[in-house]
């Protein structure tokens, strides 16, 4: 399987990934994703989770797709972002991998086929802005998924947003060819956080500005656990990684192992 089908075109009520911060995304922001590589394994055997269908939304640029496709499984790499979405057939292409790349709006998932396994990594969960987005979302994984099968994501919580994102100011890249200033903040009111990204990316002999306003929302754990119910998921487990170990209240983001009931 190889290629990138524009199946949908995304809605413009929730921010993605334009060209430039794409690229300095792909080249200077893949820490998580490259960790998530290497904690797959041990997720899988301590929650059983096996199979060979997946699919990776909010894959971006396609690292956690890519290895799951060096490991034998057959991978849907479903992003917003065209811009993400090229740069990852690109490393499929230099790499001889087959995925296929869909543009999709995670709100309105549609697979080809159903799948064993979908991942929603790096936060991906809180660029849903209300409770319906978020439900929709989950109900239309459970809808794309065989029974039995897994969903695995992560999200921040409210303590890691109100940590993480209260009015901070802070330089995320500092590259020859790469210069990125990061504003956040933080209402708790609303439990809605905001970042600004200013860049500066060299794009053959000069430097091209860029600037992209992206959204967050923080949801507390009962709200989540029970769209995770609704949608027809059993929660089996959540973590912190690298330990592998019980979220506390002083967890700044939380991984999430659910299931999808055999009847659903």
């Amino acid at each position: 399987m190889a290629g990138n089908t524009d199946s949908r075109t995304p809605a413009d009520d929730m921010p993605y990934f334009g060209p430039m911060l794409a690229r300095a995304y792909a080249s200077h922001w893949l820490e998580h994703s490259t960790s998530l590589v290497r904690y797959y394994p041990e997720i899988a055997r301590r929650f059983g989770i096996s199979g060979g269908c997946l699919a990776d939304v909010a894959c971006g640029e396609g690292t956690f797709a890519l290895a799951m496709a060096r490991r034998h499984w057959r991978v849907w790499g479903v992003d917003r972002s065209s811009d993400m979405l090229a740069l990852a057939e690109a490393k499929a292409k230099r790499s001889r991998l087959s995925v296929v790349w869909l543009r999709q709006d995670m709100r309105e998932l549609r697979l080809p086929e159903p799948v064993d396994l979908i991942t929603c990594w790096y936060n991906s969960l809180n660029y849903l802005l209300c409770e319906e987005d978020l439900a929709k979302t989950l109900c239309a994984m459970a809808d794309a998924l065989l029974p039995g099968g897994w969903l695995l994501f992560d999200v921040y919580t409210l303590h890691g947003l109100a940590m993480e994102w209260a009015n901070r100011a802070w330089v995320a890249v500092d590259a020859d060819d790469c210069f990125v200033a990061s504003q956040t903040h933080y209402e708790p009111r609303t439990r809605r956080a905001e970042v600004t990204f200013t860049g500066f990316l060299r794009v053959r002999n000069r430097y091209v500005r860029f600037d992209e306003h992206h959204h967050h929302q923080g949801y507390p754990w009962p709200v989540l656990r029970r769209l995770l119910v609704d949608a027809g998921f059993h929660t089996r487990g959540r973590f912190i990684i690298p330990t592998m170990a019980k979220p506390d209240r002083w967890s700044k983001r939380i991984y999430v192992a659910a299931q999808k009931r055999k009847g659903s």
